[in-house]
C-alpha cells in the first residue's frame, strides 16, 4: 500500500497559470500528490475593450499523450480572491501536451496556447504561452448594393446576394500570425502592444499559407489546392514574384477551413446593413472618425492593438483602419447584373485590398473603397482577416 501511494504521488504534477512578460503562461511544477491549476493575468475586460458576454467565462486545460490520449483535464473556477484554480490527476508521466482555452459565456475561445514537456513526476517545469484566439462572427446573409459613383472602379452599384459566412472579429495579429506560421515579418513589431497589434508586411500568398495551415493544425478541411495539394508543405517557397503556380491557386467554398473573404463578402460585412458612405454615417470630421478607426489623423503612424475602436453593427472591429485588408479575388470591372455570392474575376494581374490603414484619409476609409496590387506585395500597411463557410 505504501510503495502503491508513493508511485501514485510520482505521476502527479503541481500546474500554474502566470502572466509573464504581459503573456499568459501555464507553469507546471513538480510535485508527489496533486496536480493543482491556478490561472491569474486574464482579466474580465481585456485591451480591446471586451466585456460583458465577451468576457472570460471559463477556463480550462487537457493534457495528452504522445499518441494524443487524454490523460488529464481540468476545468478551472474562481476562488475568494478572484484566481482561477482546480486539482487535476496527470494519467501517466512522459512527454505530455498541455492545452489550455479560456472562454466567453456563449464557448467561444478567447485565449488558447499549448505546449510540450517531458513529465517526471518530480520538479517539472514548462511555460505554454496564451495567445489571444481567432474569434468568428457569423454575418447573417442578405442583399446589399456593392460599388459607389465616387470612384470609376467602384461602378457601377449594383445588386449583389450574400450566403451567411463567419468572420474573424479582428484583423489577425502578429502573435496569432507567429503562432501558426513561426515567424512575424511585421514592421512595427516593436510597439508596446505589438503581439495584439495586426500582422503586415505579409502578400497575399503568405496568406494562402496561413490558411491552410490555421486548418491543419484545428483539423479543419483547407481552402485553397496548389498544384493538386491543400498541404503548404509541398507547396514549396512563398514566391517573391508573380507566379503562375501560385495564381492558379483554388479555393473549394465547401471546405470548413479558414480563408480569405471575398471582396463581396468583405464589404458587406463593412457596411453592416448601412447604404451611407462610411458604417457610422456621411461625417468626415476627424472628431467624429476617430472612436471607429486608426488612420492618419490618430495613428502616430504606428499601428495599433485590434479591437480599440468602436465597432460596426455586425461587430467587427478595425474595418476600415489600421491596415488595409486582402481579399480573395483578381482586380476588375464591376458587372452591371445582379450577382450572387461573386467569387471575382477569373484572372488578373492585381489582387484585392479592401479598407483604409494608418496612414488613409477620410477618402480611403469609404466602405465602397477598393484598392489593388501584386499578390507577392509586401507593405507595412497590409494586412488581413480571416473568413469561414457558416456552420
Amino acid at each position: 500500500m505504501r510503495q502503491t501511494k508513493r508511485l501514485y504521488g510520482a505521476m502527479l504534477a503541481v500546474l500554474s497559470i502566470l502572466t509573464i512578460a504581459g503573456c499568459r503562461l501555464l507553469d507546471i511544477k513538480g510535485t508527489t500528490y496533486s496536480v493543482e491549476l491556478a490561472i491569474s493575468g486574464i482579466p474580465e475586460a481585456d485591451s480591446r475593450g471586451i466585456t460583458g458576454d465577451e468576457a472570460v467565462d471559463s477556463v480550462s486545460v487537457v493534457a495528452t499523450d504522445s499518441g494524443d490520449v487524454q490523460v488529464g483535464s481540468g476545468a478551472l473556477s474562481k476562488d475568494g480572491s478572484g484566481v482561477w484554480r482546480t486539482v487535476m490527476s496527470i494519467g501517466a508521466p512522459g512527454l505530455l501536451t498541455f492545452a489550455a482555452e479560456a472562454r466567453d459565456i456563449g464557448s467561444n475561445v478567447l485565449y488558447q496556447g499549448s505546449t510540450q514537456v517531458n513529465i517526471t513526476g518530480v520538479g517539472d517545469s514548462v511555460l505554454i504561452p496564451m495567445v489571444k484566439a481567432i474569434l468568428m462572427i457569423t454575418i447573417p446573409g442578405g442583399t446589399f448594393q456593392m460599388g459607389s459613383t465616387y470612384n470609376s472602379d467602384e461602378q457601377p452599384e449594383h445588386t449583389v446576394m450574400v450566403s451567411s459566412f463567419m468572420m474573424n472579429k479582428y484583423e489577425v495579429t502578429q502573435s496569432q500570425y507567429q503562432t501558426v506560421m513561426g515567424t512575424n515579418p511585421s514592421w512595427y513589431n516593436a510597439n508596446d502592444d505589438a503581439p495584439d497589434c495586426p500582422v503586415e508586411q505579409v502578400s497575399w500568398y503568405d496568406v494562402l499559407v496561413f490558411c491552410n495551415r490555421l486548418s491543419m493544425q484545428e483539423g479543419l478541411t483547407p481552402v485553397y489546392t496548389i498544384s493538386g495539394s491543400t498541404d503548404p508543405s509541398v507547396w514549396g517557397s512563398v514566391p517573391l514574384t508573380s507566379s503562375s503556380t501560385w495564381n492558379a491557386a483554388t479555393m473549394n467554398l465547401a471546405a470548413n477551413g479558414y480563408r480569405l473573404p471575398t471582396e463581396a463578402e468583405w464589404e458587406y460585412a463593412t457596411r453592416g446593413g448601412t447604404t451611407t458612405t462610411y458604417y457610422w454615417g456621411e461625417s468626415t470630421a476627424d472628431e467624429t472618425i476617430s472612436p471607429y478607426e486608426w488612420y492618419a489623423y490618430n495613428s502616430t503612424n504606428n499601428t495599433h492593438g485590434v479591437g480599440q475602436k468602436t465597432p460596426n453593427a455586425y461587430g467587427l472591429c478595425d474595418m476600415l483602419g489600421n491596415v488595409s485588408e486582402w481579399c480573395w479575388d483578381w482586380f476588375g470591372t464591376y458587372p452591371s447584373e445582379v450577382q450572387t455570392d461573386p467569387v471575382g474575376p477569373f484572372s488578373g494581374s492585381y489582387r484585392i485590398l479592401r479598407g483604409g490603414s494608418i496612414g488613409g484619409t477620410w477618402a480611403t476609409l469609404r466602405s465602397a473603397y477598393r484598392d489593388c496590387l501584386d499578390p507577392e506585395y509586401r507593405s507595412h500597411i497590409f494586412g488581413f482577416r480571416v473568413v469561414r463557410r457558416a456552420p
